[in-house]
């Protein structure tokens, strides 16, 4: 899952001092809009279901846009995630993201790549981005065909991967793991790291659909399949471990949402609901008529106020920041934000026992 980050480098002091105000004074310094839930593409996985492919409904304006990033900046925010749907969908793209530049955000932009053409490599040239996230499913175009419901789509991914390469765009790929591409998971790796020297990351924790369709959950790979996957990376047993380390040093909350989300973060979806975070979909406040600044203090106050139940476990679990879970995740998997998704329980405890091994390789 893609949640709140500021820096991807916990030894920067700055960036720790200036996180560590915006959550003591609530400052939205991240957040991310989705400009549309309409794709060219059909993933089997994809959260969002079928019937928003291809359907606007009644997505924000041009105008309503331009002008709530300006009050996103006036808020405080600096780290603005563009997304869908696939945001290159809608014609005002260009518009859209050279405001956000202009308003002086760092932008990351998730897209398929597909709808990269000429005009867009130039606006990135001009204005650049963050970084650009691709996800790819699969090391052939048979397996990540299959996925993405659409023939060629792999063909067209790896043509925009290079263009993007050639015009020196910084770009970063992903993928979610799951059953249909797991034989090939390794040659994914591959061949993002090894034949284009990409930053690659997977996640194996899917969800249920946002309309409540748990059909893709039955594309979830056995947890200890998962973390296999997972730790083959070295980088990604340093990250682990410091997550460990750094567990030891935080005490219970009493908070439910223990995150970002209603903190430094925000997202605001293709028709305008301002929400903690892209799964929160309990807690909306409609922004189409309405400041963002008066939505953010309502964001707030109300994350504030949701509590976790009395003697809940996950805040006093020794995996607890392992397993990676979330309660509007286990609202959405199990009806209930206080409940415990086994599945992610899984991963949280393989991930400490490969850990418990690798130290113990460590040091013998």
């Amino acid at each position: 899952m893609d949640c709140f980050e500021v820096s991807n480098s916990s030894k920067d002091d700055f960036l720790a001092r200036w996180n560590q105000a915006g959550h003591r004074e609530r400052v939205p310094i991240t957040g991310g809009v989705a400009l549309t839930h309409r794709c060219n593409l059909k993933c089997i996985h994809c959260y969002a279901g079928p019937e928003e492919h291809s359907i606007a409904n009644g997505e924000l304006p041009t105008e309503r846009w331009l002008a709530l990033l300006d009050e996103m900046a006036a808020a405080g925010c600096v780290f603005l995630l563009i997304t869908g749907g696939d945001p290159l969908i809608r014609p005002d793209f260009a518009e859209i993201y050279r405001h956000a530049k202009k308003a002086g955000m760092m932008i990351t932009l998730f897209t398929n790549g597909i709808l990269i053409d000429d005009e867009l490599l130039e606006l990135f040239a001009e204005l650049p981005p963050r970084v650009v996230e691709i996800s790819i499913y699969g090391a052939s175009a048979a397996t990540h065909d299959r996925i993405t419901g659409i023939e060629g789509s792999f063909d067209r991914l790896i043509e925009k991967i290079e263009k993007l390469l050639e015009r020196g765009v910084r770009l970063r790929m992903k993928s979610i793991l799951m059953k249909p591409n797991e034989p090939e998971f390794a040659d994914i790796r591959s061949l993002v790291e090894d034949r284009y020297g990409l930053e690659f990351r997977m996640d194996a924790a899917i969800m249920p659909r946002l309309d409540g369709d748990m059909m893709p959950l039955e594309l979830r790979v056995a947890p200890r399949v998962a973390v296999a996957h997972e730790m083959a990376n070295p980088d990604a047993v340093k990250r682990w471990e410091n997550v460990r380390r750094q567990s030891r040093l935080l005490r219970p909350s009493s908070r439910l949402y223990n995150c970002g989300a209603g903190v430094i973060g925000f997202h605001v979806d293709a028709e305008g609901n301002l929400l903690p975070c892209l799964l929160t979909t309990d807690v909306s406040f409609d922004l189409k008529e309405k400041p963002f600044d008066e939505g953010w203090r309502y964001i707030v106050e109300t994350m504030d106020g949701k509590q976790a139940a009395a003697g809940f476990e996950c805040h006093t679990c020794e995996n607890n920041a392992m397993c990676g879970w979330c309660p509007s995740y286990a609202l959405l998997e199990n009806g209930d934000a206080n409940s415990l998704p086994e599945y992610l329980c899984e991963l949280g405890r393989h991930r400490r026992a490969f850990l418990d091994k690798h130290a113990v390789a460590q040091s013998g």
